[in-house]
């Protein structure tokens, strides 16, 4: 068993079928995010996520993104909220996002501390790349022309 399918089971406990669509796309994403430097909001479920977990459990696509929706509702509506809530670094008030839980779970396992507390600044910033404009660097272009031209 996997650190990540750990965890989701200290959420879900014992009982209940197969977490393995839920365990697979949260490492996935963790691939995505620390080995392959991806920020979280460039990942798409469906195109980054989904298909790849379904060739790795031998699904469809489609079933493979229900399944992991329905175990990400399934770790609010019967599982241990204290425990999520832990793993995600906050008192959650309201369902998360399957995404989120994704990114809850990737970060507890894989960086072994909860995402918000990661966000507040204890962990150093993991994404950092030169950004770019048109081949140039954004420091290269002058401010004036990134500026608000006055009414003339």
């Amino acid at each position: 068993m996997t650190k990540t399918e750990m965890d989701i089971r200290s959420v879900l406990g014992p009982a209940g079928g197969s977490i393995r669509p839920l365990a697979a796309a949260s490492d996935l994403f963790a691939r995505r995010m620390f080995e392959e430097r991806m920020d979280s909001e460039d990942i798409f479920l469906t195109k980054d996520i989904y298909p790849i977990v379904a060739v790795w459990l031998q699904k469809k696509p489609g079933a493979t993104g229900r399944a992991i929706e329905r175990l990400a509702a399934r770790c609010w509506d019967l599982g241990d909220r204290g425990r999520l809530s832990e793993i995600a670094g906050k008192n959650l008030r309201e369902p998360p996002a399957p995404r989120d839980i994704m990114i809850y779970f990737a970060w507890y396992s894989h960086k072994g501390i909860p995402y918000f507390e990661a966000m507040k600044g204890k962990q150093p910033l993991l994404f950092l790349r030169e950004a770019s404009v048109f081949g140039k660097k954004v420091g290269e272009f002058p401010l004036k022309s990134c500026q608000k031209r006055s009414a003339e």
